[in-house]
């Protein structure tokens, strides 16, 4: 579907390069030491996974303008 294509595979492409700058986070944070700061890191890439691979498309498709027949 149109959501598919525009919205999950730009959200994919976009959590993609978030995952990798947290992960850098995460492996300077863990070898300091700061275990918070990691933690809070990963829980801002699972809560992103969730929000736009799911919440994300589902707004997009419920607030989009409807296509003419």
């Amino acid at each position: 579907t149109w959501s598919d294509h525009r919205v999950r595979m730009t959200a994919n492409s976009v959590l993609s390069a978030v995952a990798l700058v947290m992960a850098a986070l995460v492996l300077l944070t863990g070898w300091m030491g700061q275990m918070r700061r990691a933690f809070v890191a990963v829980t801002l890439v699972l809560v992103a996974s969730v929000v736009m691979r799911q919440a994300l498309p589902a707004i997009v498709e419920r607030t989009r303008a409807p296509r003419d027949a």
